[in-house]
């Protein structure tokens, strides 16, 4: 189905089909599997749909086919729903802490199989993950040298500036303020 899919969207782009037309289509479609999806009380798969402002940006971008394909390959790349939800939210609740519990409840699993499937799908464990992606992070916000340490230790989840301070050291060799010296000093 994904290759049936690309295959169409690669047509659609080169026939130049109104770009109008196909939004319609795929709104209305979207529509259609919520509809679907509430009559069947599918309500994990509701969850798991984007928001439909999100839908409704990608239909109103320039690069439509690109992003729908790109959409597609994240789903089957990524593994699982449950992953790919506790992925997701990760990123967007960036400034907030994130327990193995709280996203297994999250995403309605039992934490212990939640825990398995995630290591399984993504090669290192929960936690471990959690911290490297708030560490990427925090390493853009040290960038920018009007952050302060604190500041970004706020952005990125972590309410203890040692403990922060402890594993960026742990994940990246050195403390906050040394990544950041240094990055300027190499930015000049």
């Amino acid at each position: 189905a994904l290759l049936w899919l690309s295959h169409l969207l690669d047509r659609l782009a080169q026939d130049r089909v109104e770009k109008q037309d196909i939004v319609m289509v795929l709104s209305k479609l979207y529509v259609e599997i919520i509809n679907a999806l509430e009559k069947q009380e599918q309500h994990a798969l509701i969850k798991d749909m984007p928001e439909y402002k999100r839908f409704e940006a990608t239909l109103s971008s320039h690069t439509l086919y690109t992003d729908i394909r790109r959409e597609m390959e994240l789903i089957v790349k990524n593994g699982s729903r449950a992953v790919r939800q506790a992925r997701r939210y990760i990123h967007t609740h960036m400034n907030q802490p994130v327990t193995l519990t709280d996203m297994a409840r999250e995403v309605g699993m039992n934490p212990s199989y939640f825990s398995m499937l995630f290591k399984k799908e993504t090669g290192e464990n929960f936690t471990n993950y959690v911290n490297r992606t708030k560490i990427e992070h925090a390493k853009l916000l040290l960038r920018q040298p009007a952050c302060k340490v604190y500041q970004v230790c706020s952005q990125v989840g972590f309410e203890d500036a040692k403990y922060f301070a402890k594993l960026f050291r742990r994940v990246v060799g050195m403390t906050p303020s040394d990544y950041r010296d240094g990055r300027s000093r190499e930015d000049k």
